[in-house]
């Protein structure tokens, strides 16, 4: 739970059983060992508010007490931050979903997803100015085309195809690159499909396929390099079922581009294994139990990782009344 001013305000998260059976699925016995959903202000709170009082004695704490007790928390977390970040390693917490009312950036990508459909109808032309030109993507020309196809469709179907696909399968990826990684994997995948779809067919093409294609290369990869036990067989077979189908449904269809959604798989499952969550069970040498971190091979600059809490605190801070003195 949470204590501000004396007041205990129950995480309505961490309570929800759907939640907890998903990290267990996910974490097995090392769900137990760290608080995922918790900011770094609610950790220092719940250990503040648990390790050395008595809960019924809590609201009788003195402020001067409580904040010390808290700036000595922080200081030892700063500490261990600053060890494990020597060491390229950091705590590893699965990022929240979205509140309820807010979007995630799976949601968020639809949406542009949407509205620049909606500018392809109203202006034609956009298309040809943006769409995929493997002749000018070659000569090493208007560049940009390697990026823009991935926001535009071909149709209503395509559209409603990719936006479903991402809906179904963003989400989950999302919490556990967290967004910075997350919007990093999408974009280069779909750049990686555009230009093996440059190199190998000279049709014009547009489409999200092959970042989405990059996200199940993405995802096949982070759970074949983390022992998630039963979890990782069932998504690795999910996800191989998934790609084999849409590919061999490519194969059959000459409207489709398969080049782009190969290059989209390679490219995501390249961006996992250079910058993708490589987890470890890392134990303290203070008693206290061990935690699950994280050390990829690369790691992104740290302001572009926690792009995700950074939007949400902004946007958080935007929606606070003038005379609001602590968050909700």
């Amino acid at each position: 739970g949470r204590y501000r001013g004396g007041v205990h305000r129950p995480d309505i998260r961490r309570q929800d059983p759907a939640y907890r059976a998903y990290r267990q699925k996910v974490f097995g016995e090392a769900a137990t060992t760290f608080r995922p959903h918790a900011s770094e202000e609610e950790e220092e709170e719940a250990a503040a508010g648990s390790s050395d009082y008595d809960p019924g004695e809590q609201q009788q704490q003195t402020g001067d007490s409580s904040r010390k007790r808290r700036d000595e928390i922080k200081k030892q977390r700063e500490m261990e931050r600053a060890v494990l970040e020597e060491a390229g390693m950091r705590p590893y917490k699965l990022q929240p979903p979205p509140k309820f009312g807010r979007s995630s950036l799976s949601q968020k990508i639809v949406m542009t997803n949407v509205a620049c459909y909606a500018l392809q109808v109203w202006k034609p032309e956009l298309t040809r100015r943006f769409a995929k030109r493997s002749d000018l993507i070659l000569q090493g020309k208007e560049l940009y085309r390697l990026v823009t196809p991935v926001f535009l469709h071909g149709g209503v179907v395509h559209l409603l195809m990719n936006s479903y696909s991402l809906q179904n399968i963003g989400p989950e990826i999302e919490q556990t690159f967290g967004s910075g990684r997350f919007l990093a994997t999408y974009l280069a995948s779909g750049v990686a499909g555009n230009l093996l779809s440059s190199v190998m067919s000279p049709n014009p093409a547009v489409g999200a396929s092959g970042a989405i294609f990059g996200l199940m290369g993405a995802h096949y990869m982070f759970l074949n390099s983390n022992n998630l036990g039963a979890y990782s067989q069932r998504g690795i077979a999910a996800v191989t079922e998934t790609v084999g189908i849409n590919l061999l449904f490519g194969f059959l269809n000459p409207m489709i581009d398969n080049w782009g959604h190969g290059g989209g798989i390679v490219g995501g499952a390249a961006m996992a294994a250079a910058i993708g969550p490589r987890l470890r069970l890392l134990k303290l040498p203070d008693g206290r139990p061990p935690i699950v971190v994280d050390q990829p091979r690369y790691r992104l600059p740290k302001a572009y990782e926690d792009l995700g809490r950074k939007m949400k605190a902004r946007f958080s801070a935007s929606r606070q009344l003038p005379d609001q003195t602590t968050p909700l």
